[in-house]
Protein backbone atom coordinates (compact mmCIF):
# COMPACT_ATOMS: atom_id res chain seq x y z
CA UNK A 1 0.00 0.00 0.00
CA UNK A 2 1.38 3.49 -1.00
CA UNK A 3 -0.84 5.53 1.06
CA UNK A 4 -0.88 5.79 4.98
CA UNK A 5 -2.52 8.14 7.26
CA UNK A 6 -1.14 9.70 10.52
CA UNK A 7 -4.53 10.84 13.37
CA UNK A 8 -3.20 13.38 15.84
CA UNK A 9 -6.72 14.09 17.58
CA UNK A 10 -5.33 16.67 19.95
CA UNK A 11 -4.32 18.94 17.27
CA UNK A 12 -6.90 18.19 14.89
CA UNK A 13 -4.85 17.37 12.45
CA UNK A 14 -4.80 14.35 9.72
CA UNK A 15 -1.58 13.30 7.95
CA UNK A 16 -1.77 11.72 4.83
CA UNK A 17 1.79 9.93 3.50
CA UNK A 18 1.59 8.91 -0.28
CA UNK A 19 4.93 6.66 -0.90
CA UNK A 20 6.09 5.67 -4.27
CA UNK A 21 3.91 6.57 -7.33
CA UNK A 22 0.94 8.67 -6.24
CA UNK A 23 -1.07 7.49 -9.56
CA UNK A 24 -4.58 6.03 -10.05
CA UNK A 25 -3.59 3.01 -7.99
CA UNK A 26 -3.67 5.16 -4.91
CA UNK A 27 -7.32 6.12 -5.36
CA UNK A 28 -9.02 3.65 -3.09
CA UNK A 29 -6.68 4.18 -0.01
CA UNK A 30 -6.18 7.75 -0.69
CA UNK A 31 -10.31 8.30 -0.42
CA UNK A 32 -10.17 5.96 2.21
CA UNK A 33 -7.35 7.82 4.17
CA UNK A 34 -9.63 11.10 4.49
CA UNK A 35 -13.25 10.82 3.68
CA UNK A 36 -14.52 9.65 7.61
CA UNK A 37 -16.48 11.86 8.56
CA UNK A 38 -14.97 11.68 11.88
CA UNK A 39 -11.72 13.50 11.30
CA UNK A 40 -13.56 16.50 9.55
CA UNK A 41 -13.08 19.33 9.60
CA UNK A 42 -9.44 18.64 10.27
CA UNK A 43 -6.21 20.28 9.73
CA UNK A 44 -5.32 17.56 6.41
CA UNK A 45 -1.55 17.19 5.78
CA UNK A 46 -0.61 15.56 2.66
CA UNK A 47 2.64 14.47 2.99
CA UNK A 48 4.57 13.82 -0.37
CA UNK A 49 8.36 13.84 1.09
CA UNK A 50 8.19 10.00 0.15
CA UNK A 51 6.45 10.33 -3.36
CA UNK A 52 8.30 10.70 -6.44
CA UNK A 53 5.99 11.71 -8.76
CA UNK A 54 2.19 12.28 -9.29
CA UNK A 55 0.43 12.06 -12.71
CA UNK A 56 -2.91 13.39 -13.53
CA UNK A 57 -5.10 11.01 -12.02
CA UNK A 58 -2.77 12.07 -8.52
CA UNK A 59 -4.21 15.94 -9.29
CA UNK A 60 -7.74 15.27 -10.04
CA UNK A 61 -7.83 13.07 -6.47
CA UNK A 62 -6.58 16.07 -4.94
CA UNK A 63 -9.37 18.45 -6.27
CA UNK A 64 -11.81 15.74 -5.74
CA UNK A 65 -10.30 15.80 -2.06
CA UNK A 66 -10.39 19.95 -1.59
CA UNK A 67 -14.03 19.87 -3.15
CA UNK A 68 -15.28 17.15 -0.35
CA UNK A 69 -13.44 18.71 2.20
CA UNK A 70 -15.04 22.19 1.34
CA UNK A 71 -18.09 21.46 2.25
CA UNK A 72 -16.69 20.42 5.55
CA UNK A 73 -14.88 23.51 6.51
CA UNK A 74 -11.23 21.56 6.31
CA UNK A 75 -8.25 23.02 5.50
CA UNK A 76 -5.32 21.07 3.17
CA UNK A 77 -1.78 21.60 3.42
CA UNK A 78 0.69 19.80 0.73
CA UNK A 79 3.80 19.40 2.37
CA UNK A 80 7.52 17.96 1.16
CA UNK A 81 7.18 17.84 -2.51
CA UNK A 82 10.60 17.35 -4.18
CA UNK A 83 11.51 19.17 -7.18
CA UNK A 84 9.71 16.96 -9.78
CA UNK A 85 6.59 16.79 -7.65
CA UNK A 86 6.66 20.46 -7.05
CA UNK A 87 7.31 21.31 -10.71
CA UNK A 88 4.48 19.13 -11.51
CA UNK A 89 2.35 21.23 -8.91
CA UNK A 90 3.44 24.37 -9.89
CA UNK A 91 2.74 24.15 -13.64
CA UNK A 92 -1.13 23.37 -12.85
CA UNK A 93 -1.05 26.63 -10.48
CA UNK A 94 -1.92 24.30 -7.21
CA UNK A 95 -0.35 26.53 -5.11
CA UNK A 96 -3.64 28.68 -6.20
CA UNK A 97 -5.59 26.08 -4.99
CA UNK A 98 -3.51 24.29 -1.80
CA UNK A 99 -1.03 25.56 0.82
CA UNK A 100 2.26 24.20 -0.59
CA UNK A 101 5.13 24.15 1.96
Amino acid sequence: MNVSSDIDEEAQQLTIIIFSDFNFNSYNAFRDAYSNEKYLPYKIIIDLSKCTMLDSSALGMLLIMKKFLQKNDGEIEITGANDVVRNVLNIVHFEKKFSIR
